[in-house]
């Protein structure tokens, strides 16, 4: 059984301990399961909070570093595909689509500018 990701907030530390003493208590003695320590966080959230290769802060969503690389790296390289004639231009529009999509749901404007090749003018 997998449980996915979820986000506990409270308003200070020794709440958090007991809600995750509670969790913990509760998934070993009625389901027979344990939290993994390495995935299992208590920081505030001024840290970030890391979520699909997302970092979430209050008001803020970005992109993680290998987020970032991994889509920089991939534009690129579909782009040069495409100028050797190995991605049509009908592929080439779907791709850059569903990149360019799922960085958007980050504060990424300026990244998706830069990578496809727009110059700016900072203001």
């Amino acid at each position: 059984m997998v449980i996915s990701s979820s986000v506990i907030s409270a308003d200070d530390k020794p709440t958090l301990h007991r809600l995750l003493a509670d969790i913990r208590r509760f998934l070993a003695e009625r389901l027979c399961l344990t939290l993994k320590e390495e995935a299992t966080l208590l920081a505030p959230v001024t840290e970030g909070i890391p979520f699909l290769g997302f970092s979430i802060y209050p008001g803020l969503v970005r992109l993680n570093r290998r987020t970032r690389q991994r889509f920089c790296r991939k534009a690129l390289a579909l782009e040069r595909h495409h100028a050797r004639g190995l991605v049509d231009h009908a592929t080439l529009s779907a791709t850059a689509a569903s990149l360019y999509a799922h960085v958007a749901h980050a504060d990424s404007y300026r990244l998706r500018r830069r990578v496809a090749g727009i110059n700016m003018i900072d203001g």
